[in-house]
């Protein structure tokens, strides 16, 4: 049922790209890994995020939230705690240097998901795919739709995964 509702929420983000439907789908998210009974703390941030986002000028806010949950996805890969140091941004909350060091982190990420062969590499790339879609509305100035097209399959993906490979998570080890 969660897949078949997201998959409608995605049709109709698709045709109509709302606010409130990109929100509910995220939501929809949280609500599933809540009814689960786990998973559901990162979606805490991520809606914080996404509210940001979607109905603020706080941007700033809204990329240090996800730098937060690129430090999550750090942890669940088993990555090293020194990760964290990019946090620092907090204290020159400047959008291009938040975004640098997002950028940064979202690499890094990337990269050693890839090379665990982890099931987060395809919900870090996803949102890279995103992210490259958010730079160009950036530089542009030109509402792109794409974002949300990588965004929600990130999204649902990592709550299905989440779910069913929480203890198999990384196949290689260094």
């Amino acid at each position: 049922m969660f897949l078949l509702l997201e998959f409608i929420l995605y049709g109709f983000l698709i045709v109509f790209d709302w606010s409130w439907i990109k929100y509910l789908s995220i939501f929809i998210c949280f609500c599933y890994l809540m009814h689960k009974g786990k998973g559901y703390e990162v979606f805490v941030v991520i809606l914080v995020a996404d509210a940001l986002l979607l109905w603020s000028e706080a941007y700033e806010i809204g990329i240090y939230c996800f730098m937060i949950v690129q430090c999550f996805y750090h942890s669940l890969l088993k990555g090293k705690k020194s990760f964290n140091c990019f946090l620092i941004t907090i204290f020159y909350p400047h959008i291009v240097a938040l975004a640098i060091a997002y950028a940064l982190m979202s690499i890094w990420n990337l990269i050693l998901a890839i090379y665990r062969r982890h099931w987060l590499a395809v919900t870090i790339g996803l949102l890279a795919l995103c992210d490259m879609c958010v730079v160009i509305q950036f530089l542009t100035h030109i509402n792109i739709r794409a974002i949300w097209w990588f965004y929600l399959p990130s999204q649902v993906w990592y709550t299905k995964k989440i779910l069913s490979n929480e203890e198999r998570t990384i196949v290689k080890v260094n």
